[in-house]
């Protein structure tokens, strides 16, 4: 796996574009949905405790109004004077069973109302306006740390008739009972209890908007931990053992939730304490993970399915940027390797405008520069060859005539004629510079020394009637030029121009720097050009483009121009002015820079 990433940018290039992608869409599905999962678990637990405090409240409101209306035996003095005394006349009946209506009809729900005096021993059973009366046989067991004129509420049972033989049998329910004992008052000596029956479809009635039956369970606990009533009536009148159970019934708070994470249950918990004079019971609403995260697993899928098409979109995507990147990329390869095979003709076609046209360009340009140098040194070689060749034709066996001449300065001294003796040795120095084929190139102080022999020689020649001045600016002595580039020219005076004037010959050589093109002029006061032969002569020097093929009737001009753009590019040049007082200015123009940085500011340009 990692040679087959190592081995290709394109591979690596796709590697990374899709880790750029899959992680940041991985990242941000993975936070999306853990946020998504504590706000849905947060906003569950706030709104659940809104509900189960609203159905507290109703639960309370209900009790009260059942336990207000066991009062009212309180209300009426006669039927205390009757409880206390224990009448059992039609009319104390008929008073107690009034009373008892009173109670069952007090709120909606009521079963059946029970009323036992304990001054004699009687009982009487009120189930839809049917009364049954008779001796106490089955009082209920009320708790003996219960509070004086204060409620008691027995846990959820299945109904009875309390050991009496009801006229009209009742239906059997899931009840819980509020029993109240009665005192003389303001004692409290117990003169009788009142027990009422509530159904417990009533709870489920108040309880039913707290909470889905299908999705979450509901309990309501008393303080022992037995369920007074669940969602799955399975449960009710047992004792919860679980370990909820219990943190719920040691909790202090009144209002508060649980995440539970077991075997048996994973979701969160909800729990209200109801607390009154007469119930302590604790409201347990509890809500699995998989209806509480249905959402968010709901949200996750689609999150989960948009970025598998996005990441099908991007890897699509991906392999064609990639191959478009690096299919460029594999033409500069192949291209190069043909090169390399020696196919310097090999062209590359890629038109782009980015950064790997631009080095597809700079390639290009970098190989027609190779080509260039590669044919400039071939035409170099070839035209030193030619001046070598043509030095040679013009002279016989240079060697011999250098020793030769050699002797004869010799002989010269030895007879005393130094004059001789230094012809001589200019002729020598002469033969010897331009025979010594070895050096191409030489500093422009030789070559200016190279001139003046010559002139010497000329000057011997023509006496009294030449005349030269050199001046050699000394910035430009250590410049290095191409041999034989000034005496072509100098020597051209004396083949075309020193002929046509009738005035004494006068020959200037100077040179200078100008910014970085070094500058040598020759100025002679011969019968200068024919306009007409000289525009001649300039257009046929501006087409001189490195050729090495010389022409025999211009061979010092062309041939110096030549070698000029050779080894210094075309922005040498060679440059021919008639003076305004006759005679012939010819300007040589040397650029310093090398031809590479010329090739290079071509190809930026």
């Amino acid at each position: 796996m990692m040679r087959f990433i190592q081995s290709s940018i394109r591979n690596k290039l796709i590697l990374l574009l899709l880790f750029s992608v899959v992680v940041p869409v991985a990242t941000s599905n993975i936070i999306t949905y853990v946020y998504t999962k504590n706000s849905l678990k947060n906003q569950a637990i706030d709104i659940n405790k809104k509900l189960i405090s609203e159905g507290r409240e109703n639960l309370l409101n209900y009790l009260d109004t059942i336990e207000n209306s066991t009062f009212t035996l309180y209300s009426n003095a006669t039927l205390e004077n009757i409880l206390n005394r224990g009448w059992t006349d039609n009319q104390s009946e008929s008073y107690i069973m009034t009373a008892m209506q009173l109670v069952s009809r007090s709120a909606e729900g009521i079963h059946q109302v029970y009323l036992s005096v304990d001054s004699n021993n009687r009982s009487y059973l009120l189930y839809k306006d049917t009364y049954t009366k008779g001796f106490t046989n089955h009082p209920p067991i009320l708790d003996e740390q219960i509070t004086p004129y204060v409620a008691y509420v027995e846990s959820t049972h299945e109904s009875h008739n309390f050991e009496l033989k009801p006229v009209t049998s009742a239906d059997s329910k899931m009840v819980f009972t509020i029993h109240r004992p009665l005192y003389m008052i303001p004692s409290t000596e117990r003169i009788g209890i009142i027990s009422v029956d509530v159904k417990l479809d009533i709870v489920e009635n108040l309880v039913a908007r707290l909470f889905d039956s299908k999705k979450e369970e509901l309990y309501i606990l008393d303080k022992e931990g037995r369920v007074v009533y669940t969602s799955g009536d399975s449960k009710v009148g047992e004792i919860l053992t679980e370990a909820w159970a219990q943190n719920i019934a040691m909790s202090t708070e009144t209002l508060g939730s649980l995440e539970l994470k077991t075997a048996e249950f994973s979701g969160i918990t909800i729990f209200s304490k109801l607390e009154s004079s007469m119930v302590d019971w604790t409201i347990v609403k509890r809500v699995p993970d998989v209806s509480l995260y249905a959402n968010a697993r709901q949200l996750g899928l689609i999150n989960s399915w948009v970025a598998i098409i996005f990441l099908v979109i991007a890897l699509v995507a991906i392999v064609v940027v990639s191959d478009r990147f690096t299919k460029p990329i594999k033409e500069l390869i192949r291209w190069s390797n043909a090169i390399q095979a020696g196919k310097l003709e090999e062209t590359i076609s890629i038109n782009r405008m980015d950064e790997i046209g631009s080095l597809a360009r700079r390639f290009k340009s970098m190989m027609q520069t190779i080509n260039d140098l590669i044919l400039r040194g071939y035409k170099l070689s070839l035209a030193n060859k030619t001046n070598e060749l043509k030095i040679l034709q013009s002279q016989i066996n240079p060697h011999f005539m250098y020793n030769s001449l050699q002797s004869i300065g010799a002989l010269a001294l030895e007879y005393n004629v130094p004059k001789v003796y230094m012809l001589l040795m200019s002729m020598g120095q002469i033969m010897h510079y331009s025979m010594n084929s070895k050096e191409t190139t030489v500093p422009l102080a030789k070559e200016m020394e190279y001139v003046n022999y010559y002139l010497v020689l000329q000057k011997q020649r023509f006496e009294d009637d030449l005349h030269f001045d050199m001046h050699i600016d000394n910035d430009t002595k250590n410049i290095t030029v191409p041999k034989m580039i000034v005496q072509p020219i100098v020597e051209n005076y004396f083949k075309h121009g020193k002929h046509s004037s009738a005035q004494a010959g006068h020959i200037t050589i100077h040179t200078y720097l100008n910014e970085e093109v070094l500058i040598i002029v020759v100025e002679d006061n011969g019968g200068g050009i024919p306009e007409e032969r000289l525009n001649q002569l300039r257009h046929e020097l501006s087409r001189i483009q490195n050729s090495a093929i010389d022409r025999a009737e211009h061979i010092g001009l062309m041939n110096v121009l030549n070698r000029l753009r050779l080894y210094h590019g075309n922005q040498a040049g060679l440059e021919l002015n008639n003076l305004e007082n006759g005679g012939l200015k010819v300007t040589i123009l040397i650029p310093l820079w090398s031809n590479d940085e010329e090739e290079s500011t071509k190809s930026s340009t």
